[in-house]
């Protein structure tokens, strides 16, 4: 969750401590879960989340994948019965120092988004607006790490706005979020999962996919990388987007803060703060040092 603050994602940083807490104290996650392997063969896994917190399936699948792919090429391991896993980026980036390419995506129960802010839903909650994270190495460049939500919008009035202004790309992120619950949530199981008053721990709601690419076995390593520098090089020396003041692609400028927040600290909201510190309270610990 620090690395996701350090890195400017401070929505799937130290932010989601307040929502796992909460899931923890009503009972809705198992706060020892004994992961475990499934299912295995030399390219897949399968691993349980034994209902708790996502993150401890996926850092157990992440590195089973690696593993594999090192002996096989490519590897694919899934994960099911848990709840939330952070940000897809946070599993995509950890193959990198192995120079491993990566893809991650995640599912969730349909139940916990059907209707949420609407009596009829829309078809656009067919998806649940899953995450998708892709991440490729680079030797002097940052990676690329690319993680996004594919949810064109859920707000009120939201929807109706985008759709005047770009209907293909809701479109079309409402296809990807599709691909989404299929990989990372239906292949996972969680739409056989019972309903949330028969489940011993409803927060276990989500499923992942974590697919990793040993670059190596399709062509030389060190070949890719310096292929991949001047490609990203190149990139930033084209002309801006409308509206901003770099041309900077996914990755770059969060590798930036990672580097300039190492040194002068995460700069946080009082509000972000203030949250920290009555957790900290609540769990008899100490405040954040200022």
């Amino acid at each position: 969750l620090v690395a996701n603050d350090q890195r400017g994602v401070l929505s799937h940083g130290t932010a989601q401590l307040r929502r796992y807490v909460g899931q923890y104290r009503r009972g809705h996650l198992n706060p020892a879960p004994a992961v475990r392997l499934v299912t295995e063969t030399p390219a897949t896994a399968v691993v349980d989340g034994d209902g708790g917190l996502g993150h401890f399936a996926a850092q157990r699948a992440t590195e089973l994948a690696i593993t594999k792919a090192k002996e096989v090429g490519t590897a694919a391991v899934l994960t099911k019965h848990h709840g939330h896993l952070g940000a897809a980026g946070t599993w995509t980036r950890l193959p990198l120092p192995a120079g491993c390419a990566a893809m991650c995506t995640s599912g969730v129960d349909r139940s916990s988004h059907r209707g949420r802010h609407q009596v009829t839903p829309s078809i656009l909650f067919a998806g649940a607006g899953g995450p998708i994270s892709f991440a490729v190495p680079a030797r002097e460049e940052p990676p690329f790490v690319m993680d996004i939500a594919c949810s064109p919008g859920y707000g009120r009035g939201e929807l109706e706005q985008r759709m005047q202004i770009a209907p293909k790309a809701v479109i079309r992120l409402m296809n990807l979020s599709v691909v989404t619950m299929s990989l990372g949530g239906i292949l996972a199981g969680v739409s056989q999962l019972p309903e949330v008053e028969d489940r011993t721990w409803p927060g276990a709601n989500q499923g992942g996919l974590i697919v990793v690419f040993d670059l190596a076995c399709f062509m030389p390593l060190d070949e890719f990388l310096t292929e991949m520098d001047d490609y990203l090089r190149s990139a930033r020396e084209l002309l801006p987007l409308p509206g901003h003041d770099r041309a900077l692609l996914a990755g770059m400028l969060e590798a930036e803060r990672e580097q300039e927040w190492e040194v002068s600290g995460i700069p946080l909201s009082p509000e972000h703060l203030a949250m920290l510190d009555e957790l900290a309270a609540e769990a008899a610990m100490s405040p954040l040092a200022r």
